[in-house]
């Protein structure tokens, strides 16, 4: 007789009260959490949970990005050609790959938003952290999530 797979109850909500959520510097309207990091094989799997109508800041994944929207909806703001802002809203239950290089602001829709993110780097580059301008802030390294990652497993 085979095995017979759980039933997800229909009403099924993301419970977040055990993630150790983290501020992100200076930067408020959303939190996140390290859940690994694999230097070697650059790979960085984390959690952001936006506010309710909260973004994060401009920036640029350069390796490819994989989402999934696990309650709400996850707005992307990008930019045209001419600089026109475009919204995409991706709705829960909402999986996404980026092969990176664009510019964008993420962020959560009328009742915020948690998503998933896992990041597969061609090199130690993973994205950069933009001003309004579009003009590089910081570029973000492997090694700057695997120091914030060790740091965080350290003080929990």
């Amino acid at each position: 007789m085979g095995s017979v797979a759980p039933q997800l109850a229909d009403n099924y909500r993301l419970t977040d009260k055990d993630i150790n959520w983290h501020s992100f510097g200076k930067f408020t309207g959303f939190v996140y959490t390290i859940l690994d990091v694999n230097v070697e094989k650059r790979t960085i799997d984390m959690m952001f949970k936006f506010e309710p109508k909260q973004n994060c800041f401009y920036h640029r994944h350069v390796s490819p990005a994989i989402s999934l929207v696990l309650e709400g909806e996850h707005h992307i703001y990008d930019r045209d050609d001419n600089g026109k802002e475009l919204l995409k809203i991706r709705p829960a239950g909402t999986f996404a790959i980026s092969e990176g290089g664009d510019v964008h602001i993420e962020g959560g829709g009328e009742n915020g938003c948690p998503v998933f993110f896992s990041m597969r780097a061609d090199n130690d580059h993973i994205y950069d952290i933009l001003d309004d301008d579009l003009n590089i802030v910081h570029k973000v390294s492997i090694h700057d999530f695997a120091e914030t990652f060790e740091r965080i497993e350290k003080a929990a």
